[in-house]
């Protein structure tokens, strides 16, 4: 099969497209306001419920020993764009460069389930009704925006 500058160009924009998605998706929290730009949405998760103080102490605690986030997101898609489509290897660096950014998703994603999973488990049942009825509440809405 012979690779034409149109097809260089198509799988160009389909890993830049990758590489955004991916990226937005790391940020869709954004910062939470401290320095370190902590995990808002493992935060915001928790805006709904009333926490006990012991409850507030254990949730800053887990919190605190999350990784603080690093820039990398402007790095990958850098990196993809200093590739050359003329270049014989484009297709081969362009997908290394995916994977690279699907790693780090992955890594990043990890990381707030674990310490979702481990702020749930502070919670009374009550309070994981309230958060699982905001979240059910904030499905509907995205699945409305994808319809149209």
């Amino acid at each position: 099969m012979k690779i034409t500058l149109k097809s260089k160009k198509a799988m160009a924009l389909s890993i830049a497209g990758t590489v955004l998605v991916s990226t937005a998706m790391l940020s869709f929290a954004g910062p939470s306001g401290d320095q370190n730009g902590r995990y808002r949405v493992l935060e915001k998760m928790l805006d709904s419920v009333e926490l006990t103080e012991q409850q507030e102490l254990e949730t800053q605690r887990i919190l605190d020993a999350l990784p603080a986030k690093s820039d990398k997101r402007g790095g990958m898609m850098k990196k993809l764009l200093v590739l050359n489509p003329d270049d014989p290897d484009f297709i081969a660096q362009a997908d290394e460069t995916a994977r690279q950014a699907g790693e780090q998703v992955v890594e990043r994603l990890n990381i707030v389930a674990k310490a979702r999973k481990d702020l749930y488990a502070l919670l009374t049942p009550e309070q994981k009704q309230v958060i699982d009825k905001r979240i059910q509440r904030k499905l509907k809405r995205m699945q409305k925006h994808e319809q149209n």
